[in-house]
């Protein structure tokens, strides 16, 4: 009697291979005996040519991933399988061997090396060198946002390995935080080659396939334009964003909602989710994240080179740094990283500048004071032609001051005009004005927490905020408002608010209201245009969501003619709009 572990199972998909002799499949005549249940035999006969396998770390549709051991070499090793479930699928096998001959193209220490690549027992496999350490998305769920230093080291070995990729003409199509291994040894690896396009290797098939993750994509991807090494460039944006900024640019709850944010709408600004982000840093973020390829930088190496001008961080410190903050990420005190010496002038010279001009400023507000109270304690003296006395500047600078306190005054208290003006009685000394411009101040801010229902992307004054419900609160100054929420296949919505000391700490907005929806059924199908556009097929949208107020509808089907329809909607209506092809046939 025969028998075989489910493991086995997986690596065969011709049953006859179950009656040869390979070394992963346990044959006995003794029933009790199975290598799955003996621990031992299991460790000796769990094996692929030369590598040992250990432990199981990941399964996919057609690949299963090891951890092994090289017994040629002695070092531990990855180890991905080729392991189809059903039939043999000849594409997948194909991209397979085109992810080996990538990796054996490659060689760069921050591009995780191939050791072996082969087919053993009918199954072809690699192995890869095994990183000790943790990839960038569980450093990020530890400490997030990274000490820029830490961050900054990580971003020199991403872009230093995504250069030498693309020195090949090879794009990695997936670049992700889970896909940026940083090991114990502070070195940084890019790994996972199996969406890489090759244009010496490309398949085509993989090619015009959205393949990927969202949130990563590139707008070019999404949209099925051509992909270059800047969509690559993208992908880089979007991890140093996480790194620098502590969240995802383009966050949406559905992986629809996160192409729509990258194609659509603009990302938040670095700086406002982390003050202390590096200025050279925040505009090449922005650059990378643009949604046009010809604004983006022109190569890894050139944005590398720019980064290294402002941070000549050698490989040694790299790892040493990284080494640092492996060791305990949530106590790590950030290292200054000092920028070329040439830089470290300016601000000393800066500095000089401002003291000198802090000491003039001083100065001149000593001598304006004593003119001030010499005007006050004798009296105001108006020539004949009825020119103030005063000299030309201090009146200007009179004028100027009295137009600034005036704009920021209210109605019916306006202050009086400067001493000698045509028409007006001088009542204040000079002095006055400013004690009562310094005592103007700009409106208190208020931390309110702005949610809606449902999600959407929030604005103030035209400033993207992010996507809300958020409990994070937004400080907004004790004024008038103006809130956008724009949300994918949804009206945009303009609210006016109004911010004050009785506003509510919590402002709720239900979107429902304020639109309405159709639901479209047509028999048989036809295509529909709302408005003078045509819309997508109702199968795959079958619920529109409107402003209130008229809309036109016209259904057209090449072979039952064109029918149109025109209604009203009213805010936080539902509405059945059911179109009947044939009936106009029948007519």
């Amino acid at each position: 009697m025969k028998r075989w572990s489910d493991e086995s199972r997986q690596y065969s998909s011709n049953p006859s291979t179950h009656q040869s002799n390979n070394p992963s499949i346990h044959q006995s005549n003794n029933p009790t005996i199975h290598y799955s249940r003996n621990p031992l035999l299991r460790f000796f006969m769990n094996r692929i040519g030369p590598i040992q396998l250990f432990a199981e770390i990941k399964r996919r549709e057609n690949r299963v991933t090891y951890r092994g051991l090289d017994t040629e070499s002695g070092r531990i090793v990855l180890v991905k399988i080729f392991a189809p479930a059903s039939v043999p699928d000849e594409a997948a096998l194909a991209r397979f061997q085109q992810e080996a001959a990538i990796y054996a193209s490659l060689n760069h220490p921050n591009v995780v090396k191939l050791v072996k690549f082969g087919v053993a027992e009918n199954r072809s496999y690699l192995a890869l060198e095994f990183i000790e350490g943790q990839n960038l998305r569980a450093l990020l769920l530890q400490r997030s946002p990274l000490p820029n230093d830490i961050a900054i080291c990580i971003t020199l070995s991403l872009l230093a390995g995504l250069a030498e990729i693309h020195r090949h003409e090879i794009i990695h199509r997936d670049l992700k935080p889970e896909n940026l291994m940083v090991g114990h040894d502070g070195l940084v690896k890019i790994c996972d080659f199996d969406l890489a396009l090759n244009p010496a290797l490309r398949d085509n098939s993989i090619a015009e396939r959205l393949s990927g993750t969202p949130g990563y994509f590139s707008p070019e991807a999404i949209l099925g334009e051509p992909l270059t090494p800047r969509s690559d460039l993208f992908a880089a944006g979007v991890i140093l964003y996480e790194m620098f900024a502590g969240a995802k640019p383009f966050a949406a709850p559905t992986a629809s909602g996160e192409m729509n944010a990258v194609i659509r709408l603009p990302h938040l600004a670095p700086a406002k989710l982390n003050r202390a982000i590096p200025a050279e840093i925040e505009p090449l973020i922005n650059r990378l994240l643009a949604k046009s390829p010809a604004e983006r930088p022109e190569s890894a190496e050139a944005v590398l080179s720019r980064i290294m001008e402002r941070f000549p961080v050698p490989d040694a410190r790299k790892a040493q740094t990284l080494r640092r903050f492996l060791d305990d990420p949530q106590s790590y005190q950030s290292v200054i990283v000092a920028p070329p010496s040439t830089t470290l002038i300016k601000p000393v010279a800066r500095r000089a500048n401002i003291s000198w001009r802090i000491a003039a400023g001083v100065t001149l507000v000593v001598f304006v004071t004593g003119l001030g109270y010499m005007q006050f304690i004798k009296p105001t003296q108006v020539p004949k032609n009825g020119q103030s006395a005063m000299a030309p500047e201090t009146v200007l600078r009179e004028d100027s001051l009295q137009r600034r306190v005036e704009k920021k005054s209210t109605a019916g208290n306006s202050l009086p005009g400067p001493p000698g003006a045509k028409g007006e009685d001088v009542k204040t000394a000079p002095g006055l004005a400013l004690d009562v411009a310094a005592e103007i101040k700009a409106p208190p801010q208020r931390a309110i927490v702005v949610r809606s229902v449902p999600w959407a992307y929030f604005f103030v004054n035209g400033d993207s905020i992010g996507q809300v419900p958020c409990v994070t609160p937004s400080l907004l100054a004790g004024q008038n408002h103006t809130f956008v929420f724009k949300k994918p296949n949804f009206p945009t919505l303009s609210y006016a608010a109004r911010i004050d000391s009785t506003t509510a700490d919590t402002l709720v907005f239900s979107l429902w209201e304020r639109v309405a929806q159709v639901e479209i059924r047509i028999n048989p199908w036809a295509e529909f245009y709302l408005n003078g556009e045509l819309q997508e097929a109702s199968a795959k949208n079958p619920n529109l969501v409107l402003l209130p107020g008229e809309h036109h509808f016209r259904f057209k089907n090449p072979g039952l003619g064109e029918k149109a329809e025109a209604i009203f909607l009213r805010a936080g209506e539902t509405r059945r709009l059911e179109v009947n092809m044939f009936q106009r046939q029948n007519n």
